[in-house]
């Protein structure tokens, strides 16, 4: 009989507020159909080429999240339910889930770091995890890299902030080195000429430049050319060139072909 009862009283309070609970869905509905419009409107604006797109993926998520947050807060609200009671066990679920998912609160902090700090941004090319590729996009719990053979590998975001990265476009100018063994009979100031002759020849249009802002003191960059080791069949010089650091792969394999082109006659593979 109890439960008749209150069954019965359930009844007439949700016929006594179906009407706001008949607002509250349409509010719920038309605040989510407004979100997605400031979603689309926000990420249009933010394109803009001023506007580090390395942000962007991040911004969008976290002011998305918020929004409907509120709106569901508010629907609830409208539909006669006391947020007290929602707001006491919001933050018991919150204490819980802060436990349960402490890792990806931390590699949500770790995003936000990301783009405070910047140590890379979306385009640049980092060996991570034991993984080499372009920066796709910065997330909010993780980070997508574009490997060379266009494999996608997705790393938590903790994992790029508590660990050694290397950026290897971080900087306008990478050196470039190359090793090279040849005989004994094998003129060395003829070679240097030739050596030099290749590396002049290197395509003009991406020719390495000095930078100032890299901070580093302009001897730094100076094309090296030296006798690294003799031995006893040969001796082995070493080439060092100031190549830009996202046409790295380019030029190495246009030196090494060249130099392969000029020199054939005169190298020889270590040990013959």
């Amino acid at each position: 009989m109890d439960l008749e009862k209150l069954w019965v009283k359930i009844e007439h309070l949700f016929i006594a507020r179906m009407p706001f609970i008949l607002l509250a869905l349409f509010i719920l509905i038309i605040g989510w159909w407004i979100i997605k419009f400031i979603h689309h409107y926000i990420s249009g604006r933010i394109s803009d080429p001023h506007v580090d797109p390395s942000i962007r993926p991040f911004f969008l998520s976290l002011i998305t999240i918020v929004l409907r947050l509120i709106l569901v807060l508010t629907a609830l609200q409208m539909a006669g339910f006391k947020l007290t009671i929602f707001t006491v066990l919001l933050g018991s679920l919150g204490v819980a889930a802060g436990l349960a998912l402490s890792g990806t609160l931390q590699n949500f902090a770790s995003g936000a770091l990301i783009l405070l700090l910047k140590p890379f941004h979306v385009g640049d090319k980092i060996i991570a995890q034991g993984k080499e590729g372009i920066i796709s996009s910065i997330q909010m719990f993780y980070t997508v890299m574009i490997g060379e053979d266009n494999r996608m590998t997705i790393i938590p975001n903790s994992k790029l902030s508590n660990e050694i990265i290397v950026n290897t476009t971080g900087c306008n100018l990478r050196k470039l080195e190359i090793k090279l063994k040849f005989k004994y009979t094998t003129d060395w100031p003829t070679l240097k000429t030739s050596i030099n002759s290749v590396i002049d020849h290197l395509p003009k249009k991406q020719a390495a430049t000095l930078v100032s802002a890299d901070n580093i003191e302009k001897h730094a960059f100076e094309r090296k050319i030296g006798v690294l080791t003799l031995e006893p069949d040969g001796y082995t010089i070493v080439i060092h060139v100031w190549v830009p650091s996202s046409n790295f792969n380019y030029f190495e394999y246009c030196l090494s072909e060249n130099l392969l082109r000029q020199l054939k006659d005169q190298t020889t593979l270590p040990g013959t």
